[in-house]
């Protein structure tokens, strides 16, 4: 079948439009950028409104190559590919059960018979970091593509003839998963002729795959329509980080949040909007902050505001099991910033391409993140130390208080978590602080050399009461461990008295879930900064008896 060349009249009017901008002044040319960034935004949130049923990945695909390379000819590339459907579906044997229909398709994209006339698609070796090499236009044009754009050639497919089959994930790795006549999944890898790769050796190729990652879910599950939508508009982040420009950041990290809200696991969106906050936070003294996160408080508090927002993004990725040491594997082919990983195609031993030092670079990011404001979110019912908490404190006085310090120089990267109840004083392991000692005392030592976030989560005598009998379980204060730490035993005290949590094992962790609490109040105290009377007020309760 001819392959379908892009429209030179489109390309000539992407050039000319681009042209006109270019004469336009510095204000009315990044108007026009930004309108163009809302625009796609809308598109993108009308295209993940749709019930799954709706979505057709193959014009979602193509609808997000265009805004990335506005040359691509959406209307015929969806012709081709419904004529290559229809080309599938001619060869399907009489009766054929759906692993029948996935040999089918396998061998007309990867084994071509050779009568056909028809060349196979290919794992591109010599242009595999090419973001272009991402686009289904160009894949379908040169049968030479990626881990990107031929798991999604294949799915895309797949969808139309009714195969089940779907995206699934590996670190900066998409490849396909196929549910057989039995129920269960196998994972196929299409960057390696459509060979089976289930998960054990997927495992033993990519040495950062780390266990907490999989088992929270972030690698190798087979991905439902909407999320695998979000998985490639993860290109189109791409696209905005090349930009280097303020506005693209902007743009970037509202479209990185808006999948989130569709795939809270999305790794690459979570970076994506990780980068662009901390772009943001370097100029926002200079500039005005997207409005989602400005506020109407002191200047400062809009940069850290951005700064939490890095911090939440970092403390995720480390939870997600993401790696933080730089490492080499034998046998292993480091690249530098890949779009993704691959196969080099070799009839007698394939040979991984791994990308194992940039994405420790890219985890790094994320891990000095979180230490530098672990776990600390900026909501909508934030109230800064220039503010009046007391009005904001349950009047009954019966809380619990978390508070939540970031990193202490190097020698604490996690920071460190704290729970106070009622009456009964501040209960804090691993850092010799008596248990039971005045909550005020604690927060006035801690906020001397760490940023604190504290949090007052309403509760009735009867959950306060629970909350202190299971700290009372844990009498030694330095008795810790890597499972049984600071966070482990907050969580796990907040949990009884009946505070819906994630279960983090890590300080930002258990600071985000108590933030989320119903009717939760959260104030913010700089390194050094000092308490101020209303805070002092809000934690006075909290005092133990033998403390006024």
């Amino acid at each position: 079948m001819r392959s379908i060349s892009l429209p030179s009249f489109a390309g000539r009017l992407w050039f000319l439009s681009w042209a006109l901008l270019a004469l336009l002044p510095p204000q009315a040319h990044a108007q026009r950028i930004t309108h163009a960034y809302d625009s796609q935004y809308k598109i993108i949130r009308a295209i993940l409104e749709q019930p799954e049923s709706q979505m057709d990945l193959g014009v979602i695909k193509l609808t997000i190559d265009q805004m990335i390379d506005p040359a691509t000819d959406k209307a015929a590339l969806l012709r081709q590919l419904d004529v290559m459907a229809l080309e599938i579906k001619a060869l399907f044997p009489l009766g054929a059960s759906n692993l029948d229909k996935f040999k089918t398709l396998r061998d007309y994209l990867y084994r071509p018979s050779s009568i056909s006339g028809r060349q196979p698609f290919l794992y591109n070796l010599a242009d595999d970091l090419n973001p272009s090499a991402r686009l289904l236009s160009v894949y379908l044009n040169t049968r030479k593509g990626n881990c990107v754009s031929m798991p999604l050639l294949f799915v895309i497919l797949g969808q139309k003839l009714g195969i089940p089959v779907t995206i699934t994930t590996a670190p900066q790795h998409l490849y396909v998963k196929f549910r057989g006549d039995n129920g269960l999944w196998f994972g196929v890898e299409a960057t390696n002729g459509g060979s089976w790769a289930e998960d054990p050796w997927q495992e033993k190729q990519f040495p950062t795959l780390t266990p907490r990652a999989i088992a929270s879910g972030i690698y190798m599950q087979p991905l439902t329509r909407k999320e695998t939508a979000t998985v490639i508009i993860d290109s189109l982040l791409g696209d905005y980080e090349a930009h280097k420009s303020n506005e693209a950041d902007e743009a970037r990290i509202r479209l990185a949040l808006l999948a989130l809200e569709y795939y809270p696991k999305d790794i690459d969106a979570m970076i994506h909007a990780y980068l662009g906050y901390r772009g943001l936070r370097a100029t926002t003294i200079h500039r005005q902050v997207p409005a989602n996160i400005r506020h109407t408080h002191e200047p400062a508090a809009a940069v850290r505001a951005v700064g939490q927002r890095v911090a939440v993004l970092g403390e995720q990725g480390q939870s997600a099991g993401l790696p933080s040491t730089n490492s080499r594997h034998e046998g292993r082919v480091p690249r530098e910033n890949p779009t993704c990983q691959g196969w080099r195609h070799n009839p007698i031993k394939p040979r991984s391409i791994q990308g194992d030092r940039t994405m420790s670079n890219w985890a790094r990011k994320l891990t000095i993140a979180g230490s530098i404001f672990i776990g600390l979110l900026s909501g909508a019912h934030a109230v800064y130390v220039d503010g009046n908490p007391a009005n904001y404190v349950d009047p009954t006085g019966l809380d619990l208080v978390v508070v939540t310090g970031g990193r202490r120089e190097a020698t604490n990267p996690f920071g460190h978590t704290a729970l106070g109840v009622t009456g009964a004083g501040i209960y804090s392991y691993g850092n010799n602080t008596p248990l039971g000692s005045s909550p005020l005392s604690y927060l006035d030592s801690q906020s001397q050399f760490r940023d604190q976030q504290v949090t007052i989560i309403p509760r009735t005598p009867e959950q306060d009461r629970a909350a202190l009998d299971n700290l009372s379980r844990n009498s030694c204060r330095n008795c810790v461990g890597l499972l049984d730490n600071c966070a482990v035993r907050t969580d796990t005290a907040l949990r009884a008295s009946g505070v819906n949590t994630n279960m983090s094992p890590f300080p930002g962790g258990v600071a985000r879930d108590a933030m989320r609490a119903p009717g939760a109040t959260d104030y913010y105290i700089p390194k050094g900064g000092p308490i101020p009377p209303g805070v002092v007020d809000a934690l006075r309760p909290f005092n133990p008896p033998n403390v006024p």
